[in-house]
């Protein structure tokens, strides 16, 4: 096995509180957009597909930076590896961020959890930008092959214990993080929003954003804090300090 992380683009936010409610009002953070490949002898998944500059709407353009070199399918192939030949697509969630460019990779399976879908094609909350879906992003997957998962259940992707989806609702109504346990490197966690900061896993603060529910975010929380207690690397959703410690693609965690 092989574990890419790759650089998927910038966020700026000029007011931190958003993210962490109470903390950092007015400042200014840049926000680091990670996806994931995981090479499995027996096929190729991707976590989560970015952003999409494209689909911004104008208000938010000035936000974020158009790097278009980072987009999934062209990392993909950089890296050798043919898009189409993709066999699973991992989201962890729909927001913005994370599902920028699913269009892109049509042939793959798509693991999501119902609820998120749900929540992504019929929000309560169509205010712009209120509920961190961008109905462009997807609108183009509706036939896409979907493998929807419940709540609670926790599924073992390739049947050997290597990659397991497990339920981290809270941030979104449908999150899902992702345990990757390596023969060499060991057990790696894909926290995305479930733990978008290191100060939020640290002080077990409430993930802040488009909060779906606290009370679920702390129990994601705390299953985040036990497996990092455990020995497990937990990759943080958007942590700027991380960057620096972390081996990006094409590097790689084996």
């Amino acid at each position: 096995m092989k574990f890419y992380i790759l650089y998927g683009g910038v966020l700026f936010n000029p007011d931190k509180s958003r993210i962490t409610p109470g903390h950092g009002v007015n400042e200014l953070i840049k926000i680091p957009v990670p996806m994931y490949v995981i090479d499995h002898p027996d096929g190729l998944a991707v976590v989560d597909t970015g952003l999409s500059y494209e689909h911004f709407p104008d208000w938010m353009k000035p936000d974020t930076r158009d790097e278009p070199e980072c987009r999934i399918d062209r990392q993909l192939a950089k890296l050798g590896y043919d898009p189409e030949r993709v066999k699973y697509v991992i989201m962890t969630h729909l927001h913005a961020d994370h599902a920028g460019a699913m269009e892109n990779l049509p042939k793959a399976t798509f693991i999501v959890r119902r609820e998120e879908l749900k929540e992504a094609w019929f929000p309560k909350d169509r205010n712009p930008g209120g509920c961190g879906y961008i109905f462009d992003d997807y609108k183009n997957t509706r036939f896409f092959n979907y493998l929807e998962l419940e709540d609670n259940v926790e599924y073992d992707v390739f049947g050997d214990g290597s990659v397991i989806c497990m339920d981290t609702r809270g941030h979104s109504r449908g999150h899902q993080s992702v345990i990757v346990n390596l023969p060499n490197s060991g057990k790696l966690v894909i926290a995305a929003d479930a733990a978008s900061l290191k100060e939020q896993i640290d002080g077990r603060d409430a993930p802040g954003g488009h909060l779906w529910s606290t009370e679920a975010g702390m129990i994601a929380i705390d299953r985040l804090r036990t497996l990092r207690e455990q020995g497990a690397l937990v990759l943080l959703g958007h942590e700027p300090a991380q960057v620096g410690t972390l081996k990006f693609a094409p590097a790689f965690y084996d």
